[in-house]
């Protein structure tokens, strides 16, 4: 009876050991699922955060180069603003002293706008030929005036001209009626600015 008994406390023993392995392994494998679902959790937590972060950088990158956008959208005409470029192109003729006239006005690749001005899917090329008349100061003046406006101009072509009246290539100053400082200077310019479409 004695080998019974310990057989059987035996078989008992190892029933009992194997139901403790079987749960043994199913806790650790519920526990390991439970530790790759915490790890996922974990970086979904922290990709949002970066993702949240990143975010709030762009905006304020965004808020940061507002003003620089600003300003450098300033140094182009804007989509309706041909009207205005070329009203104050005519008030700083008046404030010069020279009389301000526009010959033409070409927008684009019209008219042969040459191609060394940049254009591009936002910005194209607006060009203008103008015509002014006043002394010589006044029209150096206007053509300083030009020169530095806030906006990104080109000077493709310049010309000054003058006749002076009742003179020849020798005469004296006080032969003819008006002196060479005071006579009337003509002037042409052709000038390229980068407008918004």
């Amino acid at each position: 009876m004695k080998n019974l008994g310990t057989k059987t406390l035996f078989v008992i023993s190892l029933g009992f050991l194997i139901v403790v392995i079987v749960v043994y392994g199913l806790l650790f494998r519920a526990m390991q699922k439970s530790n790759e679902r915490i790890v996922k959790y974990k970086q979904e937590i922290v990709q949002s955060e970066n993702r949240e972060l990143h975010q709030k950088s762009l905006v304020a990158l965004v808020e940061d180069i507002g003003p620089s956008v600003e300003k450098l959208d300033s140094y182009y005409v804007s989509a309706d603003g041909v009207v205005s470029f070329i009203e104050m192109l005519e008030k700083l003729g008046t404030s010069s002293g020279v009389a301000v006239s526009i010959d033409s006005v070409m927008v684009g690749d019209q008219g042969g706008v040459s191609p060394d001005t940049t254009a591009s899917s936002t910005t194209e090329k607006l060009r203008l030929s103008v015509s002014f008349t006043g002394s010589w100061k006044n029209d150096i003046h206007f053509e300083t005036l030009l020169e530095n406006l806030p906006y990104n101009v080109f000077i493709k072509n310049l010309n000054l001209s003058t006749s002076f009246e009742n003179t020849t290539a020798f005469s004296t100053p006080s032969v003819s009626k008006k002196s060479p400082p005071e006579a009337e200077w003509k002037g042409k310019v052709v000038i390229d600015v980068i407008k918004l479409k």
